[in-house]
């Protein structure tokens, strides 16, 4: 775990990680929830929240984004996600 301190209260917060580097924290929400994240881009936050699940459907701001261009879709400060995950059973 990362410790964090803050640098500085803007939108997008900045802040410091230990070892001295600094990124940024965007407010987003995912599936309603509020969270930070440091991610740049839609790849990144599924690896993280859905690593090895391929049965997963992404929007951001009621946009359906494809699975190509996840890796090119940027997280904006303000985005909406909704996150739906495909689920076998009878």
């Amino acid at each position: 775990m990362t410790e964090t301190t803050r640098v500085e209260s803007l939108e997008p917060d900045l802040v410091e990680a230990s070892g001295g580097t600094t990124m940024t924290l965007k407010s987003i929400q995912i599936n309603g929830e509020s969270t930070n994240t440091s991610f740049e881009n839609l790849a990144e936050l599924i690896q993280e929240q859905y690593p090895n699940n391929p049965a997963i459907a992404v929007a951001i701001n009621n946009t359906v984004i494809p699975k190509s261009q996840w890796s090119t879709q940027a997280l904006q400060a303000g985005d909406h996600i909704e996150i739906i995950q495909a689920v076998c059973g009878g």
